[in-house]
């Protein structure tokens, strides 16, 4: 393919990331003006791990207990190896981060600016955000989402990463900017680590 043809796709899938984008950007503001009776101040949101590769862990992300997209993770330890560990399973709050080098490309990539899902009170584990990624060695601990995912080489990759972010981001931060509470619990439900048996029936 030539150059010129070569910008041309990116400058066309460029502009497309800035139309969702600025479609998802009205929606999150249009949000901010509901008032959302107290019952429903608290959003849960859930990660089931179900199977392990090699050095990736497989999992589904359930918001209202709808699965709203596949989760891949770093492999889980008894102890903590730096950049190569899933965070340990628990409950932890989650709430929008507007700094650091996460927050800027994406700023940069969607054309505004873009808080990051960030997820907190992790025991010996900081900044751990859920972002965009396909195989585990895009994580330093992070969650990444996919709307699918395939098994390469005795480990887990997501597909479709851009389009489940972008489902997930715009269930939770719309929740997090009217003013509701978010809460991520990380459940393992692997029978048989590192074996895989087959997919996610939770």
């Amino acid at each position: 393919m030539s150059k010129v043809l070569t910008d041309w796709f990116q400058i066309r899938q460029h502009r497309q990331i800035r139309k969702e984008m600025d479609e998802l950007s009205k929606q999150i503001q249009a949000s901010g003006k509901i008032l959302y009776r107290k019952e429903n101040q608290k959003l849960v949101v859930t990660i089931d791990r179900f199977q392990e590769g090699r050095e990736s862990t497989l999992g589904a992300i359930k918001v209202r207990e709808k699965v709203i997209a596949y989760t891949l993770e770093d492999i889980q330890r008894n102890e903590k190896l730096y950049a190569k560990t899933a965070i340990p399973v628990g409950t932890y709050p989650v709430t929008l981060r507007k700094v650091g080098g996460f927050f800027a490309r994406y700023s940069k990539l969607f054309g505004k600016e873009h808080p990051m899902l960030w997820i907190r009170q992790v025991p010996n584990f900081t900044y751990i955000l859920i972002h965009m990624g396909n195989k585990h060695t895009h994580s330093a601990g992070c969650v990444l989402v996919g709307s699918n995912y395939d098994y390469v080489n005795g480990d887990f990759v997501l597909l479709d990463s851009k389009s489940a972010y972008l489902e997930l981001y715009q269930e939770v931060a719309f929740h997090l900017l009217a003013g509701g509470s978010v809460t991520l619990k990380v459940r393992n439900l692997i029978k048989n680590p590192k074996l895989y048996t087959g997919g996610y029936d939770g």
